[in-house]
């Protein structure tokens, strides 16, 4: 999931994970697993700020995991 630069900072990101979200309950889905590189720190801020946890991580990516169900 990524939004364009000249695009951030206006919520969209918000919208579309709190959709995602809603459609995997659902789908009676429990988890959302997700990465990232290390490197997209306002990714990662964004990710814990919406309740993501880390719980792996390798050289390039970091792994989080969020239980929505």
């Amino acid at each position: 999931m990524s939004v364009e630069k000249q695009h951030r900072r206006r919520g969209y990101a918000k919208k579309m994970i709190y959709e995602l979200e809603k459609r995997a309950v659902q789908k009676n889905y429990r988890r959302i697993i997700l990465e990232t590189n290390h490197a997209w720190k306002d990714a990662i801020a964004f990710y814990h700020s919406n309740g993501y946890t880390e719980y792996a991580a390798d050289k390039a990516r970091i792994h989080m995991n969020k239980i929505i169900g």
